[in-house]
């Protein structure tokens, strides 16, 4: 997650905002800078999931399936960041929000010993998701995580129009 936040981050520079204005221009342009965002952050995550996964001793395929459904709902977040936030802010936006969904959703502790509260606000983020789907071998986290990440690329859409 923080690493696609962060490379989300140039979507919010001045210049990159200047070639997607330009590339307004063309028939298609916007759309094709839109999904030209949305492959190179897919591809990168895509590399990192595989590199990680090809160093585990566990060949499952359940965790990179939840993993890729993961990093489509991720991508939807770093993008709708970009879109509504101003440049040099997810410098600072990226590792908060990265290490405060990962302490929320379970990444690194049990969520058992917490109170109940806590337990159900992992469910609202996408490591949440993820855990309980692997941990529980349930397919609504997976659905859940791919439902939010196609939402949040819709806002993207809906966001860049204005």
């Amino acid at each position: 997650m923080l690493v696609l936040m962060t490379l989300s981050q140039w979507f919010t520079w001045r210049d990159t905002k200047l070639v997607a204005s330009r590339m307004g221009i063309k028939p298609f342009g916007k759309s094709l800078s839109f999904f030209a965002d949305i492959l190179l952050l897919l591809g990168i995550g895509s590399v990192i999931i595989l590199l990680a996964y090809i160093s585990t001793d566990s060949y499952a395929i359940g965790e990179l399936i939840y993993s890729f459904a993961y990093m489509y709902c991720v991508v939807g977040i770093c993008l709708l960041l970009s879109k509504v936030q101003e440049a040099g802010s997810m410098d600072v936006m990226a590792p908060m929000i990265a290490l405060g969904t990962s302490i929320l959703g379970g990444t690194f502790m049990d969520l058992g010993g917490l109170s109940p509260t806590f337990r159900v606000l992992s469910h609202f983020t996408p490591q949440g998701q993820m855990l309980q789907g692997l941990n529980q071998g349930r397919i609504m986290p997976l659905l859940v995580l791919v439902i939010a990440g196609t939402v949040f690329l819709l806002l993207c859409i809906t966001s860049r129009k204005g």
